[in-house]
């Protein structure tokens, strides 16, 4: 992520990449409940205040919405695992559900 090794969320519920020692870098978000980033496809995935889910490049670029009414989403190998308030999904990169759990 060029030189930004971090990601961190504000009080403000915005989604920055930060250096080593905390300086914040590029936004990548805004209104953000839970985010990871994915160092093989160098995709972050963004799970929003409104409980969408939303996939992202590096740099901040939408690549596509893949779920509503999340709590929480993360990858899980080549899957997502997403948590809602009916239970927990396995979903694929676009969104498709594979099975509940």
């Amino acid at each position: 992520m060029s030189g930004y090794t971090e990601i961190k969320i504000d009080s403000s519920d915005t989604l920055y990449t930060c250096d080593r020692y905390g300086n914040i870098g590029r936004t990548i978000s805004t209104n953000v409940r839970y985010a990871v980033f994915n160092e093989d496809n160098n995709t972050f995935l963004v799970t929003k205040l409104d409980g969408s889910v939303h996939t992202l490049d590096k740099y901040g670029n939408s690549i596509r919405k893949i779920f509503s009414g999340a709590v929480e989403a993360r990858y899980m190998d080549n899957d997502i695992l997403v948590r809602t308030n009916e239970g927990n999904k396995i979903i694929d990169i676009y969104g498709n559900i594979l099975r509940s759990v």
